[in-house]
């Protein structure tokens, strides 16, 4: 009896081992989504999106990861501001990616999809022909289709129904609006943002567009149902989890913001206008400060209006600030100087103070949202372009 009892098991082993390949290659898939928390680096201050595939048979635990990019390409810095960036798809071993997260303080959030046997399938075998080398590029856009943009289109697809996202959803937000909160720690960068960002980012979003955020698209399918023809419907997260961070993260904040800077700015120019204006005249000190003033103007509008003219990058076509912010005061600085000293009449600060009203009636009208300290450069402009105009014509009429 208890060899027969021995043999029976050894009869169950063999059969489990015969057949359980074949019944366990497409259940054994465990899909999730994988959200990254913001970083302190430029490129990590949104977060961050991938696909976790694991073959609970086979034993491989890979991410899909859609924000790759390669530095090393020829012109890369130059592709990169003309908005003609080209990301890939890279595939990577799990546990050396969320290492590399929670080692520098951002932890990682997993939401583990409840999908069939058929739609992890679904899911998976076209990722892995996305990932092959000849299929694995695409053209970036910040705002469409990216790293979050594409997973999510990647599991709405792999679903056999519809994909519903029960979260009560108000249009009150734009894309700057998202941005403004992404970078609300990091000043300077969220100030390059509405520099260089235009109209087309003030437009209020629906939800498919909130979720080009990484934050944001967690917290709509924490909340998402998959709809059956049938009628029926199933969450499409099972359970969430997160992986907290190891090390806390290094603090990178800068002490002085742009609108401290340009208050520093606003009272310099006050106190040397008012000075001017009392004794009728521009002396070299305002002479000085036009002069960097203008140089500033002309720097930051090289960049504005290469941008405007000739990137792909959504969203900067549509600047209002380049009425302003362009190469022609630069242009013009060299014969400014020289006018001055020879005692030529000023045409740039008339020009100048009726552009710059026409600028602030244009944002009154509410064209374009600019934060304080874009209206606060703006005023400081007005401010230098009116003093020296009426200074002149008081000067002139003696």
């Amino acid at each position: 009896m208890r060899i027969e009892h021995l043999l029976r098991i050894a009869l169950a082993l063999v059969a489990m081992i015969v057949y359980l390949p074949a019944n366990a290659t497409n259940d054994s898939l465990k899909v999730s989504l994988l959200t990254c928390a913001p970083g302190n680096e430029a490129y990590s201050f949104y977060g961050h999106t991938a696909i976790r595939v694991q073959n609970l048979r086979t034993g491989t635990d890979c991410v899909y990861n859609y924000g790759m990019f390669d530095s090393k390409k020829p012109h890369f810095v130059w592709n990169f501001i003309m908005g003609r960036t080209d990301y890939e798809l890279g595939v990577a071993p799990f546990e050396p990616f969320v290492a590399s997260y929670v080692m520098n303080g951002r932890y990682v959030d997993e939401q583990v999809l409840d999908l069939t046997v058929n739609e992890a399938e679904q899911l998976d075998s076209p990722l892995r022909e996305n990932a092959r080398p000849e299929n694995r590029g695409y053209r970036y856009n910040f705002m469409s289709d990216n790293c979050t943009t594409r997973a999510i289109e990647r599991i709405e697809q792999c679903v056999e129904g519809t994909v519903h996202y029960t979260t009560e959803h108000a249009p009150n937000s734009t894309f700057r609006d998202i941005i403004h909160g992404l970078t609300a720690e990091h000043p300077w960068s969220s100030f390059g943002n509405d520099l260089l960002l235009g109209a087309e980012t003030d437009t209020l979003l629906d939800r498919k567009g909130e979720m080009f955020a990484p934050a944001h698209a967690e917290d709509y399918m924490a909340a998402a149902v998959v709809l059956r023809s049938d009628g029926s419907e199933r969450p499409l997260v099972k359970e969430t989890f997160r992986y907290p961070v190891m090390r806390p993260m290094t603090d990178k904040s800068t002490a002085i913001t742009p609108n401290m800077a340009v208050l520093l700015l606003m009272v310099l120019t006050c106190v040397c206008t008012w000075h001017e204006w009392r004794r009728k005249r521009i002396g070299k000190a305002g002479n000085t400060l036009d002069i960097v003033l203008t140089v500033l103007q002309g720097g930051a509008g090289c960049i504005i209006a290469l941008l405007f003219c000739c990137s792909e990058h959504p969203a900067v076509g549509s600047n209002w600030l380049v009425m302003w912010l362009n190469p022609l005061p630069l242009l013009w600085l060299p014969l400014q100087i020289w006018r001055t000293r020879h005692g030529k009449r000023d045409i740039y600060s008339p020009v100048l103070m009726g552009v710059m009203l026409l600028f602030c009636i244009i944002g009154c009208m509410g064209a374009q949202h600019f934060p304080t300290a874009v209206w606060a450069l703006a005023s400081v402009l007005l401010m230098r372009a009116c003093a020296r105009t009426f200074i002149n014509i008081g000067q002139r009429n003696q």
